[in-house]
Formats: C-alpha cells, sequence, structure tokens
C-alpha cells in the first residue's frame, strides 16, 4: 500500500512538474513575442478608447498628444484660452471645461484588459536655437516644471491644480515622446533630454518611457548619439520608430524588393539602443499624407522575419487606429508578431 501511495504521489508531482514546464515555456514564448502599439485620439471619428482596448489586438494604446507647442488646433476652445500644457485629442472631448475626465473609464477598461495607456507628448517644446541655449517651453516653463506636471496629473502624483486631472482619477501607465518639430534646434534636443530624466527620477520605474524618432539616425530631436539627447542621456523602455514620411529609409512600393535603406537604418536603431526594445512604425493603411505603407504580405513574408532576428525586436506600432479601423491592417499582423 505504501509503495502505491509513493508511485501516485511520484505520477502527480510528474505531472505537476511537466504542466508548469510547458507553462513556463507558453509564458517564455509571450514574453517574446512582439507587441502592437497603436495611436488614439487625433480623428473624431475614431472608435471610443475603451470599445479600442476590447479588440485585444494592441498592447499598449498611446493618448495624442498633450501639446507643449503653445498652440494648434482641436478640442475646442481658442489658444488663448488654453491652459498650458494642453491636452488635445481633437474633437473626443473639451480638456479646457474638464470634459476628458469621462476617459477615466475608458482607461480603466483597458488597463483591466492588460493594455497599457500612454500619453504622447507633442510639440516644439525648447524654443532656443544654436545661438539662445535657453530651455523653455514657448511658455517659459522648464522640463523640470512639465516632469511635474505629468507626474501629478497623469501618473502616480496628486494635482495642484484646482481644475484637477486632465483625465480624471486615472493613472496611466507611461510617458511617449513623439517629438516631430524642432529639427536641429539644439534647445529642443536638450530639453526633451532633460525632461525626459525628470520624468524617469519621479516616475522611479512605475511608469514605462517611450519614444517614437523618426528613421533617419539619428533623429535630431531626440538621438541617439547626440550630446544632451533623451535616447542618450535616459532609459527608454520602448523606441517604436517612424518608418514612414522619409524617403531615405522607409519602404518603397516602387520598389519593394530593394530592403536595404529600411533594414539598414533598422540595424543601426537596434545597435545603437540595445537594451531597448525596438518596435517597427509603420502607416495602418495606404493613405495620400503618410507615405512608407507596406502591405501586409509584404510585412509578413518579407520583412518580419528579419526585423525578428534581432535580439532586441519589440514589434510593431501602426499609426493610427483610425487608419487600422478602416483597413483591419492588425487583424492580418497580430497572430504573427
Amino acid at each position: 500500500m505504501a509503495l502505491m501511495m509513493v508511485t501516485t504521489i511520484t505520477m502527480v508531482l510528474s505531472v505537476t512538474m511537466i504542466v508548469a514546464l510547458e507553462y513556463y515555456h507558453d509564458f517564455a514564448r509571450v514574453e517574446a513575442s512582439g507587441e502592437l502599439v497603436t495611436y488614439w485620439g487625433q480623428n473624431s471619428n475614431n472608435t471610443t478608447l475603451a470599445e479600442l482596448c476590447q479588440t485585444s489586438l494592441y498592447n499598449i494604446v498611446v493618448i495624442s498628444y498633450l501639446d507643449l507647442s503653445g498652440g494648434g488646433g482641436g478640442g475646442g476652445g481658442g489658444v488663448l484660452s488654453r491652459q498650458y500644457p494642453y491636452l488635445n485629442l481633437d474633437l473626443h472631448c473639451n480638456s479646457s471645461n474638464g470634459g476628458c475626465t469621462s476617459l477615466t473609464t475608458d482607461i480603466a477598461i483597458c488597463q483591466s484588459l492588460n493594455v497599457r495607456v500612454l500619453l504622447s507628448i507633442s510639440g516644439g517644446g525648447g524654443r532656443s536655437n544654436h545661438e539662445d541655449n535657453e530651455e523653455t517651453s514657448p511658455h517659459g516653463e522648464g522640463p523640470d516644471y512639465v516632469a511635474s506636471y505629468l507626474w501629478n496629473n497623469f501618473l502616480s502624483g496628486e494635482s495642484d491644480d484646482p481644475g484637477g486631472r486632465p483625465l480624471g482619477a486615472a493613472i496611466l501607465d507611461g510617458i511617449d515622446l513623439d517629438i516631430e518639430s524642432g529639427a536641429g534646434n539644439s534647445g529642443t534636443m536638450n530639453y526633451y533630454g532633460h525632461l525626459a530624466q525628470f520624468v524617469r527620477q519621479l516616475s522611479i520605474g512605475s511608469a514605462i518611457l517611450t519614444a517614437s524618432p523618426r528613421c533617419l539616425f539619428p533623429d535630431p530631436n531626440l538621438g541617439p548619439e547626440l550630446s544632451g539627447s533623451a535616447l542618450e542621456s535616459s532609459t527608454f523602455d520602448y523606441v517604436w520608430v517612424r518608418f514612414y514620411n522619409n524617403s531615405l529609409c522607409q519602404f518603397d512600393g516602387s520598389r519593394p524588393t530593394d530592403l536595404s535603406p529600411m533594414l539598414g537604418a533598422w540595424e543601426q536603431w537596434t545597435q545603437a539602443l540595445p537594451e531597448v526594445r525596438i518596435l517597427l512604425g509603420i502607416p495602418a493603411s495606404p493613405n495620400d499624407s503618410i507615405s512608407g505603407f507596406i502591405p501586409s504580405s509584404t510585412l509578413l513574408s518579407d520583412i518580419l522575419p528579419l526585423l525578428q532576428g534581432s535580439s532586441n525586436y519589440g514589434g510593431i506600432m501602426l499609426h493610427t487606429s483610425y487608419d487600422d479601423s478602416n483597413s483591419t491592417y492588425a487583424y492580418s499582423i497580430k497572430p504573427l508578431l
């Protein structure tokens, strides 16, 4: 009887170990797989944020944008009436009158589905140039002020603003830098370099930090390999490189077999930031205003297998969720990321 009990226990333990090992390997495969990222907020005809997350397609959704440029349209209210920084979500909501606090519920739904929600920063940032090294925004605030504003109004800090947090009680998962203006401006580069440092210091690992540089290496606003730039001086978790709107490094549909410009740029980014997960940023659909679209069949058969050979391959960023909703691009590539 004792021998039978020992044998039974041994068999149970063996089965348990096998199941545990299978779970470990499945988990490792999930961890090693690429992630899918998209931007939401700049088209009023887009689906709601909650509905986007409920598709189960995206691992990260980036709310766009928090405007640091000191102007720009969308969201209601004149430029002079806006608080700075200004949350511009097109016509989804008006942040100047507290209308975007309604997104608290959507963000909670996304996070309950293990979709991380970030806030993207856009704008010129530093107003200085090579002759004027003053690192301030167009409104005079330094990067330390903006970092504190981000921490207290969108991350885990506590807001002193009587108007409250623009997105209500929601605590976002991180901050994204998508800086497309100010190219060649040393003040802009240094401004965002210091901003990234301050955000990282305040969050102490509780928030992820991402960036969306242009594919031509290095990005003039973000670096790396530019002294004082954000990607040179701070630790980022993800970098989704924009392989669009740049003929020198994007996919060229007129020469679909010549992948050398794009793959050469990809190699520069992955080698320069070996500890960062690098994602390929591409348009989600053919669009007259955005060049560099890659047919999904070409991406899956010719390009993705090469990218996945990089040890820090991180996945795909689709620009934007509205364009993807019209093309179903994400559905076609998600299973093979």
